[in-house]
């Protein structure tokens, strides 16, 4: 409660790298980036010295940072892996709910919508908070399999339909090891099981 938004920012990873930029007009962009995890943003440090995030991501084919690739369809993917077929994508939304602070600063939900705010830009997009509103903010991170043509939601039948050479390997590592396919590390493990068989 009462703590700046500004404060709880943070980034994908620890530091601004150098990042390699394609733009599909076929030139290149900012150099020092990362990924603000709070606004499913690219940003980058401008010549002055300011973090801004790109004006238009749809401008971007694609941008090598950290050891990922990040596209930009309908918001942010990073891909943390890949054959020559198979990419194994990460995806990011954040919700932000207002929380009105009523009688005796007790905390009540607002209901469904969005309230006015005032100054938390998000996607290029300013918006404006409420004072006495506490705003709880809900990150879900969501794998997939592409293979360009389809997109799987990261799961047991995904991969079996993604790498469908190799079924009984990959069902019985599932049976083993016991994966969550909300966890990073455990997919990325399958994956790169998966991967190996090849």
């Amino acid at each position: 409660m009462g703590e700046s938004l500004s404060a709880q920012f943070y980034y994908r990873f620890p530091t601004f790298a150098d990042a390699s930029v394609k733009l599909k007009s076929g030139g290149a962009g900012p150099s020092k980036m990362n990924f603000n995890l709070l606004v499913c943003e690219m940003q980058f440090i401008d010549p002055h010295g300011d973090t801004l995030s790109i004006a238009k991501p749809q401008d971007i084919d694609s941008i090598s940072l950290g050891g990922s690739i990040f596209f930009y369809k309908d918001g942010y993917q990073e891909q943390i892996a890949s054959t020559n077929s198979v990419k194994l994508l990460i995806i990011r939304k954040v919700t932000y709910e207002p929380i009105e602070i009523g009688a005796m600063g007790l905390r009540t939900r607002t209901g469904v919508g969005i309230k006015n705010y005032s100054s938390l830009i998000a996607n290029s997009v300013e918006k404006q908070l409420t004072l006495n509103v506490d705003i709880d903010i809900a990150m879900e991170t969501t794998y997939f399999l592409n293979t360009g043509n389809e997109m799987l939601k990261a799961g047991k039948s995904a991969f079996l339909t993604m790498f469908p050479k190799n079924s009984d390997a990959i069902q019985g590592y599932i049976k083993a090891k016991k994966p969550s396919f909300n966890k990073e590390q455990d997919v990325k493990k399958l994956f790169d099981y998966c991967v190996g068989l090849q």
